[in-house]
């Protein structure tokens, strides 16, 4: 006689089913928690502690904090920059870049502090003009708008005493413009579990939502406006500092030609970031871009195209904003010349050729 197997209630399959879904959730996030830590050697809430909020409410870098991950590493010296310390007192052939932006120039893809582009663009000065003493200064801070470089380059310029101010700002006035603020945080269930993080970021990356209404917002001629005051503000600052300046236009990553739903796989962060559609987020740099070349034309600036140097394959970039180091290297190599020129750094003669010459028999 078979022996019958007590049935589970449906309520109880159920609790049972809810219960294995919660634990396989759990354990999925714990998966993107360590991987998390293995890239960046902080879990994102750890992240949180390199930040410190001033008295003005700027949140900007804690000296002396860190990421050491298998993706990021990351240092902070007692400025409150990523890199390396300056050499004290500064060499008397001594070249210092001081480059001003948010998470673009932080270069938060970078795997190191050597790979981010202001230090690769100084690398390439040093070996270029191997006379001078090349040290960069990478004042990005993500989150960043113009006005905290501002302070910051008031604050450390005396000390400093940067020879070429490098100009690679954008996405946050932009943004700031648009809403008056930096992004909000993310909400709390998003603060705990790393698995709802990952799964926002590949949404928003890929395949964002955008509502209708979306289509219809620009920039208007007074955002520019105000864009035109802020990076004139720093320009008229760095000219009394007597500090020479080079502007360079900001990239991203879009296919030129590219409309619609097709620019979304490139764009769709920005569009949300912006709470503009696609279309309209193109609309955006280029008008941006325009004015930036047009500021640097009218002030007789040195100016570097770095959105047209990098293309748009995924080798480049790390997200639509951010670059891979071969972004970096590319963005470096397009402000090389630029600089230069706005750091009267001058060519190199060339090497004599010590080796004899063959004359043929005697």
């Amino acid at each position: 006689m078979a022996i019958m197997k007590p049935q589970l209630s449906t309520g109880k399959k159920l609790i049972f089913s809810a219960v294995m879904t919660v634990l396989v959730l759990a354990t999925i996030n714990g998966v993107v928690v360590l991987r998390e830590k293995q890239k960046y050697g902080v879990t994102a809430q750890q992240k949180e502690s390199m930040y410190q909020t001033t008295q003005t409410g700027r949140r900007v870098l804690k000296a002396g904090s860190m990421m050491q991950g298998s993706d990021t590493k990351a240092n902070i010296n007692s400025m409150g920059f990523r890199g390396p310390e300056l050499k004290n007192p500064k060499p008397k052939n001594g070249f210092r870049i001081w480059a001003i932006g948010g998470s673009t120039t932080f270069d938060v893809f970078a795997p190191d502090d050597a790979n981010t582009w202001p230090a690769l663009l100084g690398a390439e000065l040093a070996k270029r003009h191997p006379d001078r003493v090349v040290e960069v200064i990478n004042a990005g801070i993500p989150g960043e708008v113009i006005a905290g470089n501002l302070q910051d380059l008031k604050q450390h310029a005396a000390a400093a005493q940067p020879d070429l101010l490098v100009y690679y700002h954008g996405p946050n006035d932009l943004r700031d413009l648009r809403f008056g603020g930096p992004p909000p945080p993310s909400g709390a269930l998003e603060q705990q579990f790393a698995l709802l993080r990952a799964a926002r970021g590949a949404v928003n990356q890929r395949y964002p939502t955008l509502p209708n209404e979306w289509n219809d917002v620009r920039l208007s001629s007074h955002d520019l406006n105000e864009m035109t005051r802020r990076i004139d503000q720093v320009l008229n600052n760095a000219k009394q500092m007597n500090i020479p300046v080079m502007m360079t236009s900001h990239a991203y990553q879009h296919t030129p030609g590219k409309t619609g739903r097709e620019a979304i796989r490139e764009v769709g962060e920005i569009c949300v970031l912006m709470q503009m559609g696609p279309d309209n987020v193109v609309h955006m740099f280029r008008d941006y871009n325009n004015l930036v070349k047009g500021i640097a034309e009218r002030r007789g600036l040195p100016f570097a195209d770095v959105e047209a140097a990098i293309p748009s394959d995924s080798q480049y970039w790390g997200d639509a904003l951010h670059f891979k180091v071969e972004g970096s290297r590319l963005a470096a190599m397009a402000m090389v010349k630029a600089a230069e020129i706005a750091g009267n750094l001058q060519p190199q003669p060339a090497k004599p050729n010590n080796e004899p010459t063959q004359l043929g028999n005697p």
